[in-house]
């Protein structure tokens, strides 16, 4: 059992909710970070400690991000990933290359797209 102060245990919630996960997880991860660990999954994991909703939480959290949030996630990808082959003349980033996804498009304007791509 571990004692934390009010205000804290507050914050440590609200970071918590945010996250869509369970103060215990949070802390449990927070500790294994500071110590240089990965939590691994143990093998007595039972259906109870299994989060049905956590697929749908972050499809969800994905979807409501900010244009802000979108930005930095197109850098920090940009940063952390390297091409496998040069960019097409124009093109500044991947981004720039990456259709734009409308999702009105019928199957065979699908297929013309993905013809004249290839």
């Amino acid at each position: 059992m571990i004692t934390i102060p009010p205000e804290v245990e507050k914050q440590l919630v609200a970071l918590a909710e945010q996250r869509s996960v369970d103060p215990a997880s949070l802390i449990a991860s927070l500790v294994a970070k500071e110590m240089n660990q990965d939590l691994a999954v143990s093998p007595t994991t039972s259906d109870e400690d299994i989060d049905p909703n956590a697929l749908s939480r972050a499809i969800a959290a994905l979807n409501n991000r900010s244009p802000e949030q979108i930005k930095a996630a197109q850098d920090m990808a940009l940063r952390e990933f390297t091409a496998e082959r040069e960019l097409p003349a124009g093109a500044k980033t991947i981004f720039d290359v990456i259709p734009e996804i409308r999702g009105h498009e019928t199957d065979e304007q699908v297929a013309q797209a993905l013809r004249e791509l290839s």
